[in-house]
């Protein structure tokens, strides 16, 4: 697939909402799931006709629930918030079905070449706990080995948010109910698995979320933290507590922020998205994350970059818990049980992931390639041959890691001499290097 231009599409039919993309690298197929619609295009030529499934709510469930007072925003409709892959010929797929979340399969052959891309005919399973009811809130999924694994809000009012385990033949498992201690008006952001060892039993659920702080009314406290989680694949539930509960759920806050030379801390708490970029050894990916922040004084956007090691040792603690005459957040020091069963949801990761995090850009303007603290490499972030050979088509292109150097469209340097000491793109960029975090920023 040629990546170095972009190409829009179009379809023949009105929808909307494309919100889920799910690549299939086997048939060189990429899944889209839209507004009533589920689209397959061909990687090697998205200006193909694509192959399209029309997936609405019954008339009469649109009915149902118009008469509940939702549809003034066009949401009584099949919103698809769910594609995942099946086994080799099919996929699994949810929609909220007009506030009455449903599911089914896709057949979509075994080869590309079978032009295959349809519903399994007949067949319809509730899409409660698997699919949010509201199209507007987010969810998270992952399908392994038969078990769908959910990050969702699963009633009507969007009221009850719960991390999930159904399918599969196991035990239905979930974070407790309406226990703010355990999640917060959370919004879920992505979901992995993640191997801790070579040893298969021992692999973990890696979910990240931003969720609101019990500690917000306290003035100077995040009103929303970032999260990551954690549960093991093997978990299955307690026999006389926490019975159908996770008893290896833990969470830890995730840090992103500055100091400026005033002196004043930023802080980013608002999690947007994760990446998750795989390594060589399949247990140390490197996990980016994009944050924004919506202060009354500061508003912007950041990039920091986490590795799995370190976020594994928030989870060996110490950890922290609500204790003293102030109920304030203080060290537990008290006997961690083994296996840990969490007895107390409010036992939370202590202290935040020591990372070597990596401010790679805001959303305010142009930047150069990412810099890596310590390592004098650079990622190229660039791709200026794309954009022609003339000097209107170079400019006109806007994008911020390149320009005209009067023969042709190349990647920016900067030519102003810096002072000894100071880290490269800093006079540029006004980087500031955060040493307690490792961090590079870039603000502008």
């Amino acid at each position: 697939m040629d990546t170095r231009a972009a190409r829009p599409f179009s379809f023949s039919f009105n929808t909307s909402d494309y919100r889920i993309l799910l690549m299939d690298q086997d048939q060189g197929r990429l899944y889209l799931g839209s507004r009533e619609y589920l689209v397959a295009l061909d990687m090697q030529n998205v200006n193909k006709e694509p192959l399209i499934i029309h997936w609405p709510a019954s008339a009469k469930r649109k009915g149902e629930c118009q008469m509940t007072g939702k549809g003034r925003q066009g949401e009584c409709a099949n919103f698809v918030r769910l594609i995942e892959p099946w086994n080799r010929t099919h996929l699994y797929t949810c929609g909220t079905g007009a506030y009455q979340p449903i599911c089914t399969f896709i057949n979509r052959g075994w080869r590309a070449e079978d032009y295959l891309f349809r519903l399994v005919p007949g067949y319809v399973d509730s899409g409660k706990g698997k699919c949010s009811y509201d199209p507007t809130q987010e969810n998270i999924a992952l399908l392994i080995n038969g078990n769908l694994y959910a990050g969702v809000h699963i009633d009507f009012m969007s009221t009850d948010a719960a991390l999930f385990r159904t399918m599969g033949g196991r035990t239905a498992i979930r974070t407790e109910q309406y226990d703010s201690r355990w999640l917060n008006e959370p919004v879920f952001v992505r979901i992995q698995q993640i191997p801790d060892s070579a040893e298969r039993n021992d692999d973990k659920l890696y979910f990240f979320f931003r969720e609101r702080s019990l500690d917000s009314s306290g003035g100077a406290s995040p009103s929303v933290l970032a999260r990551v989680g954690r549960v093991c694949l093997n978990d299955e539930g307690g026999q006389k507590s926490l019975v159908n509960r996770w008893t290896t759920f833990l969470k830890a806050r995730l840090i992103c922020s500055v100091i400026g030379e005033d002196g004043v801390e930023t802080r980013f708490d608002e999690l947007r998205d994760v990446f998750i970029q795989p390594a060589q050894d399949e247990r140390s990916p490197m996990v980016f994350a994009l944050f924004t922040t919506a202060g009354s004084v500061f508003k912007g956007s950041a990039v920091c970059v986490y590795s799995m090691a370190d976020i594994r040792n928030v989870f060996n603690g110490p950890f922290a818990h609500k204790h003293g005459h102030n109920y304030q957040w203080t060290e537990y020091t008290g006997k961690i049980p083994y296996p840990r069963v969490q007895e107390e949801p409010s036992l939370l990761a202590f202290a935040p992931p020591r990372t070597s995090q990596t401010r790679l850009w805001t959303s305010s303007g142009p930047t150069p390639s990412c810099t890596i603290p310590f390592i004098r490499s650079t990622v190229s972030l660039h791709r200026c041959g794309v954009y022609g050979r003339a000097c209107s088509d170079c400019c006109l292109a806007r994008d911020p890691y390149c320009a005209w150097d009067g023969e042709s469209c190349s990647a920016f340097t900067p030519s102003t001499k810096r002072s000894e000491g100071v880290p490269p793109f800093q006079v540029l960029n006004s980087v500031v290097y955060n040493s307690f975090l490792n961090c590079v920023f870039f603000f502008f």
